[in-house]
């Protein structure tokens, strides 16, 4: 299992990424404090990492979230039957293992080799963050793969650095690149299902100890409406509904308030739609032509004007660590872990556990809350929906770019 690990120049922020499925399995750092801190929870070892299809901290693809297991229809004509996963009437995160892209090998590029960014932000990763800070992997998906139309090229780069600021420990970013190969549109949404506790390490400061759930966690979203789910399969029902109003208010993260106050007896598993508005040209989630349009993503045009403000923050009292994310997606999903931790899995040392499963050591919902960026799912289908961001339809002669960046803070 090849498993690379990303390193900023001053050593101090590190990534460690599992090539198959591109799982983030570690980021850890040294606080303002010299304590240190893994903010990634799972299992001991990588290889137990990638078989947990629970998603946690994978690339998702062809398709993330959730599409209707039904014959559905794009805007071209084109029709398609996604594989279902999950439950009978839905294909989540891609389908079945055999064509899930949490399952999928990628390779490492070299500079060279690579088709989705252009030659300025190649060098824009080597000259700002480093050879052994960033890389970028790419996978191919065929044509019927998880019963979806065209051939699709990937490329995803990742990388950190440090930020020279106060208070600042260094910044992540994740991009994602697709394009056509062959065919003429096809349905496409992919995110990093990445997860984060920002107390987990704390449980392993005086020796094994209980786990420390994300309950008490501080979250906060630029965001006042979120996606109506029907209440089966959690699919979209075509239109927004006020945050206070949906699920009695536990959604309403607008002010910053605690993930527990109130958390609902089944857990957190929403999406919310950030209040800025913007047409797809503006956040250049697609672009005609080729990757020469898109811009330096990883210059500071990229995250001017609306696409600069923090969408999103993550935040903990107790280590006075926080996560702020840009991105130009138009929403986040984000899971609390519900009905997938019960204590039985391996637990991390670094978290304070035996690193065995079967031990009741494990971790306990809520574990961490995972934070998916990416556009509304099924967005083609519904027209109330398809307005507010880019309706995820892929057509040929387009760039797909989707991005997300991560400041780790300390106080």
């Amino acid at each position: 299992m090849s498993v690379v690990t990303l390193t900023t120049k001053s050593h101090n922020l590190s990534l460690k990424v599992v090539e198959k499925g591109l799982h983030v399995f570690s980021i850890s750092f040294k606080d303002k404090h010299g304590k240190e801190h893994e903010i990634i929870i799972g299992p001991e070892n990588p290889e137990d990492a990638v078989k947990d299809r629970r998603f946690l901290h994978s690339l998702i693809g062809r398709y993330c979230n959730r599409l209707p297991h039904d014959k559905l229809t794009l805007p071209g004509g084109t029709t398609f039957t996604p594989e279902s996963f999950g439950s009978p009437e839905t294909s989540l995160h891609g389908g079945p293992a055999s064509s899930g892209w949490d399952q999928k090998p990628l390779q490492r590029l070299r500079g060279d080799e690579v088709t989705l960014f252009s030659a300025q932000e190649v060098e824009a990763l080597k000259s700002q963050y480093g050879e052994e800070a960033a890389g970028v992997w790419a996978c191919e998906s065929a044509d019927g793969e998880g019963g979806h139309p065209g051939k699709v090229r990937a490329e995803v780069a990742i990388a950190v650095r440090d930020i020279q600021e106060e208070g600042v420990v260094g910044e992540v970013v994740l991009v994602y690149r697709a394009k056509l190969l062959e065919g003429d549109e096809t349905a496409l949404n992919l995110t990093q299902h990445w997860a984060f506790n920002l107390e987990a390490s704390e449980n392993a400061r005086n020796g094994p100890g209980a786990m420390t759930d994300v309950k008490q966690h501080l979250y906060q979203l630029n965001s006042t409406q979120c996606l109506e789910l029907a209440p089966n399969t959690a699919l979209p029902t075509g239109h927004l509904i006020d945050a206070t109003k949906w699920r009695s208010g536990a959604c309403n993260f607008k002010t910053t308030k605690k993930i527990g106050d109130p958390y609902p007896q089944d857990g957190l598993d929403d999406y919310s739609v950030f209040d800025r508005r913007m047409k797809p040209a503006d956040s250049k989630v697609v672009v005609e032509g080729d990757v020469e349009q898109v811009g330096n993503v990883f210059g500071p045009e990229a995250t001017s004007g609306q696409l600069g403000e923090t969408v999103a923050k993550l935040s903990s009292e107790k280590t006075g660590l926080s996560l702020e994310f840009q991105t130009n997606q138009s929403g986040v999903q984000y899971w609390s872990g519900h009905g997938g931790y019960d204590g039985s899995d391996a637990r991390r040392r670094v978290h304070g556990g035996k690193a065995e499963a079967g031990t009741g050591d494990g971790y306990v919902e809520p574990p961490a809350l995972a934070m998916e960026f990416h556009e509304i799912y099924g967005a083609w289908m519904h027209p109330e929906l398809k307005e507010i961001g880019w309706d995820t339809v892929l057509k040929k002669n387009q760039i797909y770019n989707n991005w997300v960046k991560m400041t780790v803070k300390s106080k």
